[in-house]
């Protein structure tokens, strides 16, 4: 059979299935897919081509020192590990999220080829995906070695610019044999596989087949040298931490393999991979981290048998009313603080393609709360709809020159077609670009929300015709980013107690509304434990007090809230923190053993008490994150449980730590259940003074 001849069938025949239920469409889908790939086209790293420029005028070549360990550099000069796409607001290029964007990506595009040529945008999605493939081309030096990331996070985040002014270190790091990383190599497998079907599909086979041997050679690498990729690149600890295991990556790329090249050996390795490591235990939301709904229904969908099909409707499921999800007043199926959006429109998007009309009620609800419907009216859209965010959390956007997230007060671009976090459970929101948890944006927020809204054209009609955005005076930055140094690292082996899901960090902090709920009221009194605890005898330096104190900068990675204002325990704020998933709340500053005696914050329980989690003083070398010593937990420290609507006095003295020699860069509150906890309430934090 010939593929592009069955392709342009297909898109005969649904082309005039998508014409025929126009009028059910709730919102322009085609403007708003669209507008994604204009998103995509703001987050590209390297020497961007006249196209880029022509789409989004404020941007400009960055980052063009991006390099491997032997830095081959082209005719340009440019480095051997340009090009790729920032994660996030930031200006790091993690590989793993970016490849399961460009899976995700590809994914849309071949569930749904027709409604996207029928909105005219077949040429941007599959310029999207190149830009990624053409980085994993460069990234995969050898059969068994794969660049994972380039640029420190706790570099990269100390800066708020635009990467066109980047002027610090970006350092490269790889996984190999030796140092394996195989949720990595199997998920930019994945990526390649999937594209190299577009491609194939589209006329593109000599690419294609790079793309597929690639793959293969990835597929090998990861399967037959086993081990967390984060525990190699220990960077991306702090961001993109492996916390469900590669055993579904063995799965999602396998399945992807088998697609791209019909190889049965793939197809049993994925099933025998889905039985052994128990799949559905991994849980219900996929993301760049959990790839079994995705498996369960590509399996289903390849196979047929009953026990894909039950794993993915228990899946679907649970994304109902009623199934175990959160639902917000307003109808978004809220998973977690952090990025709610962009689950709920992954989750449309799988609904969409496994089918079913209860389902497709479902995806066309989330959707549309992301575009509009919801009691706020308006759009979580950047560039689109009603009353959209102005502000996300972005430097690029934002185009700050002064090194200041508050310097210009308003982004001074347009962020078309970004999807950010989204609200609280309560459906409140706040556009406020200081606020990461729900005011960011990223490539994977996109990645699912883009394959929906190919499903939506598909299933609902187009909404209309893709409306032509402002062209404004092309004024990017001018770029100093050559001129920043590029470094490369095989591996890390320092071990970093700090978790994410990800964002980015910033460096001035101001007091802005509260975006989460209110919780519920707790008692003031405070109590010591049993255990005697020095007096304040002074204070060396005020880490958080309403709002962080000088020179302290927010890296933490745990779902909270910084200015929360029921309870607090003096003034009017604290920070609440989801305790659940390892994740922690770390605080960067420098202290000085020389005139600090300890450290001293109040905790409140909140509903329940008895939290489980630990207090770590850290330390920062080549931007690798390690804690000084052992961690203290937070019982210990008390003498007693955490208390449930009580402030407690917790103290970690400083004697020990200090003798260690080494420089004392941050504080680490975190959770040490794994488990969902009650929320915990953290106030008047500082460094007593000798």
């Amino acid at each position: 059979m010939n593929p592009l001849g069955a392709f342009l069938g297909l898109l005969l025949v649904a082309t005039l299935a998508v014409s025929s239920v126009q009028g059910a469409a709730d919102y322009n889908y085609c403007d708003a897919l669209s507008k994604s790939f204009l998103f995509y086209q703001a987050q590209r790293s390297g020497r961007l081509p006249a196209s880029t420029i022509e789409k989004v005028p404020w941007r400009g070549n960055s980052a063009l020192n991006d390099c491997t360990s032997t830095c081959t550099r082209d005719a340009n000069g440019d480095g051997d590990l340009t090009g790729g796409y920032y994660d996030a607001g930031d200006g790091v290029k993690f590989g793993f999220p970016m490849a399961y964007s460009t899976t995700m990506l590809a994914w849309g595009l071949l569930a749904n080829p027709a409604a996207i040529a029928a909105c005219g945008v077949t040429a941007d999605y599959l310029d999207a995906i190149k830009w990624a493939t053409d980085y994993f081309i460069k990234a995969h030096t050898a059969p068994n070695e794969l660049y994972g990331q380039v640029g420190n996070g706790g570099l990269d985040h100390a800066y708020w610019g635009p990467p066109e002014t980047m002027t610090m270190s970006r350092p490269s790091y790889k996984i190999d044999a030796q140092h394996p990383g195989t949720e990595l190599a199997m998920e930019t497998a994945a990526a390649m596989a999937a594209a190299s079907i577009a491609f194939r599909a589209n006329g593109n086979t000599a690419y294609a087949d790079t793309l597929v041997q690639h793959a293969k050679e990835l597929h090998s690498f990861g399967d037959t040298y086993r081990g967390v990729y984060s525990d190699t690149i220990t960077d991306a600890i702090n961001y993109y931490k492996s916390w469900s295991g590669y055993e579904d990556e063995l799965v999602w790329g396998s399945v992807w393999l088998y697609k791209a090249t019909q190889d049965s050996a793939y197809l049993t390795k994925a099933e025998s991979y889905y039985s052994q490591y128990d799949m559905p235990s991994k849980g219900a939301s996929h993301s760049w981290d959990n790839k079994f709904p995705g498996s369960a229904l590509l399996l289903h969908q390849i196979t047929s048998k009953a026990v894909y099909k039950t794993d993915i409707e228990n899946v679907l499921n649970y994304w109902l009313p009623g199934g175990g999800i959160t639902y917000t007043p307003g109808g978004l199926a809220w998973l977690m603080v952090w990025g709610p959006n962009r689950y709920a429109a992954t989750a449309a998007f799988l609904a969409l393609e496994y089918g079913g009309d209860n389902y497709a009620n479902f995806a066309k609800k989330q959707i549309n709360y992301v575009l509009g419907t919801n009691p706020l009216q308006r759009s979580f859209v950047c560039g689109f709809g009603t009353n959209p965010p102005i502000n996300p959390h972005h430097r690029g956007a934002h185009g700050s020159t002064t090194n200041n997230i508050m310097d210009p007060v308003n982004n001074r671009h347009i962020l078309y077609g970004a999807l950010v976090g989204g609200p609280g459970a309560n459906d409140d929101y706040t556009d406020d670009r200081n606020n990461y948890i729900t005011n960011e944006v990223a490539t994977d927020y996109n990645a699912g929300y883009t394959a929906a809204l190919a499903a939506m054209i598909a299933k609902y009609g187009s909404g209309g015709n893709i409306q032509p955005v402002p062209t404004p005076t092309p004024t990017p930055t001018p770029s100093t980013s050559t001129s920043s140094s590029a470094t490369s690292t095989s591996t890390s082996t320092s071990t970093s107690t700090s978790s994410s899901t990800h964002s980015s960090s910033t460096t001035t902090t101001t007091t802005t509304t509260s975006t989460t709920g209110t919780p519920a009221p707790a008692s003031t009194t405070t109590t010591t434990g049993s255990t005697p605890q020095p007096s304040s005898g002074g204070v060396a330096k005020v880490i958080y007090d309403d709002q962080l104190g000088q020179n302290v900068d927010d890296w933490s990675w745990a779902s909270h809230n910084l200015f929360n204002t029921n309870p607090v325990h003096s003034g009017s704020k604290s920070i609440s923190m989801e305790v659940d998933f390892y994740m922690g709340l770390y605080l960067h500053t420098s202290i000085d053993p020389t005139v600090s005696k300890g450290l001293e914050f109040y905790i409140n329980g909140g509903s329940t008490g008895g939290q489980k989690m630990t207090v770590s003083i850290l330390h920062v070398t080549n931007g690798q994150t390690a804690p000084i010593g052992r961690a203290y937990t937070v019982a210990e420290l008390l003498g007693s449980d955490i208390a449930a609507n009580t402030w407690q006095r917790v103290y970690l003295d400083f004697a020990a730590i200090a003798a260690a020699g080494t420089s004392m860069d941050g504080i680490m509150i975190q959770d040490t259940s794994g488990a969902d906890q009650a929320t915990v309430f953290l106030d008047d934090i500082k460094i007593l003074a000798k």
